[in-house]
């Protein structure tokens, strides 16, 4: 039945929807998408990142505020996206509501994923005192571990979707969620990895000049701090416009794959 599913009209059907409601989506969007991450790069350290290491510290704390927005932002947009004629204040009052179910699910998630690394460091303190070192089963724990985490992100795709719709207790969220994507997964993990391919390329094409422009002007200019703001602004933007383009996306997606299930 999801054969149906043209990925291509849906892309088509997004934009248009998007254009028509931009006025409602992009409030919403800048809000929940847009301003977590400007604020996160202004409480970051300067030396927070040194190569590989993160510098450990306070500011961290500033994720959980960040992944409580992202979840009532997504939640709002799908419902804007799903529920023709709902208000913004509806839909935000929605994502609040769904917001306790939301934490749920990724408590979940980081709680198998802690699973998955157990066995993963198991695999590798064994071979470590057997050979001296990790080898071929640390290798084989750990893709195994990568690709349960890619299977994962592909099956839940619906979740904020299915919360947008109501539903209100976590495992038949993820019940519903799971019996949405269960005849789709290769399409599905096609769209996944075109759209994780394609959100970073759009971030960088878009990024990039906009930074070197405005480090040229603050150079020449001496307005040094006004840039970087300005670039951090713009930023912010770029990842709120295709956090909404996706969510929508997502959610009219949903609709599609519970409309070839139902056979209608």
């Amino acid at each position: 039945m999801h054969d149906r599913i043209s990925l291509g009209a849906l892309w088509e059907e997004t934009a248009a929807f998007v254009r028509a409601e931009a006025q409602l989506l992009l409030p919403v969007a800048f809000t929940g998408f847009g301003l977590p991450p400007i604020l996160m790069e202004l409480a970051m350290p300067d030396p927070a990142m040194l190569g590989a290491q993160l510098v450990v510290g306070p500011w961290m704390w500033g994720f959980i505020p960040y992944a409580l927005v992202n979840i009532v932002a997504s939640v709002s947009v799908s419902a804007l996206a799903l529920r023709p004629g709902v208000s913004v204040r509806e839909a935000i009052g929605g994502g609040l509501r769904a917001l306790p179910v939301g934490v749920l699910l990724v408590l979940l998630g980081l709680g198998a994923l802690a699973g998955l690394t157990v066995v993963a460091s198991v695999a590798a303190g064994v071979e470590q005192s057997v050979g001296g070192r990790p080898g071929p089963v640390f290798v084989l724990a750990l893709l195994g571990c990568f690709v349960a985490v890619i299977a994962t992100a592909v099956r839940v795709l619906p979740l904020w979707a299915v919360l947008a719709q109501g539903s209100r207790r976590p495992l038949p969220t993820l019940a519903r969620a799971l019996a949405l994507t269960k005849r789709a997964y290769l399409l599905l993990l096609l769209l996944r990895v075109v759209a994780w391919l394609a959100q970073v390329l759009t971030m960088f094409v878009l990024l990039m000049p906009i930074a070197v422009v405005l480090s040229l002007i603050g150079w020449a200019t001496g307005a040094r701090h006004v840039a970087e703001a300005l670039t951090l602004v713009s930023g912010g933007a770029v990842v709120a416009v295709v956090m909404m383009v996706w969510t929508v996306y997502v959610a009219r997606l949903t609709r599609r794959l519970e409309s070839s299930i139902s056979g209608t």
